[in-house]
């Protein structure tokens, strides 16, 4: 299989480099391709200008699937091996903690259970649901989508779904580039799996590194921790 892996760059970390000339291509012809350029004033336009040039590389030069890897995020060694090996999917996550909040503790795991606001009553994030977020941990389960810190996109979704955001006028936009991503996928019938073995660290500007796990602190005793903090270890 042929793979670009393509990693937008704003801050681009050296753990992340790091990360990526460790990744195994296990047995897959991988081209690595960075890029900082920034044509826009607004970040999210930027965002989305990077997602679009990674597709059309995609879909212009003959690769088989899209491996995104953003430049604040440390992957395992063996993620393509695990991310390519997971049966009858269409996009594949790996797991890392969404740091995009007012402090540690509502730091969370990036797997949504089902799409935002089919079920607004409940958490649609799994570490929301102890039982299942235990269970499911290490393994391969199905999922609504996540961010795009760590996530392999098959050929076939890209000749179908494009990236998008929407524009507020100017107002803060409450999903992304990824979130209308998966939202489209699934609603064009395709399968949205996470590896929950493929644990990604998520680097913070502080220079701390978030690891998912199902230790370290909680802020409720007795339940496992979507997080704990570390330090980096090449």
């Amino acid at each position: 299989m042929k793979v670009l892996l393509f990693c937008p760059t704003y801050r681009l970390e050296p753990e992340t480099i790091d990360s990526i000339f460790r990744l195994d291509p296990a047995g897959h012809e991988l081209h690595e391709h960075f890029t900082r350029w920034n044509p826009c004033d607004v970040g999210h336009y930027n965002i989305l200008y990077h997602y679009r040039r990674a597709r059309d590389m995609v879909l212009a030069c003959g690769f088989d699937a899209l491996l995104i890897v953003e430049s604040d995020m440390v992957i395992p060694a063996d993620a393509l091996r695990r991310l390519a090996a997971v049966q009858d999917a269409d996009i594949v996550l790996g797991l890392y903690v969404h740091r995009h909040w007012e402090t540690l503790e509502q730091c969370r795991p990036n797997v949504q259970l089902w799409p935002r606001n089919a079920n607004p009553t409940i958490s649609a994030w799994l570490s929301d649901h102890p039982e299942q977020w235990r269970a499911a941990w290490g393994g391969v389960m199905q999922a609504a989508g996540s961010g795009f810190g760590c996530v392999l996109i098959y050929r076939r979704v890209l000749e179908v779904v494009q990236f998008r955001i929407h524009d507020f006028g100017g107002k803060w936009i409450p999903a992304d580039a990824d979130t209308y991503f998966h939202d489209d996928a699934a609603n064009a019938g395709f399968r949205i799996y996470c590896d929950l073995g493929v644990v990604c660290g998520h680097k913070t500007p502080e220079g701390a590194i978030l690891w998912p796990g199902l230790d370290g602190n909680s802020s409720t005793p007795g339940q496992p921790s979507p997080y704990h903090l570390t330090e980096y270890q090449s």
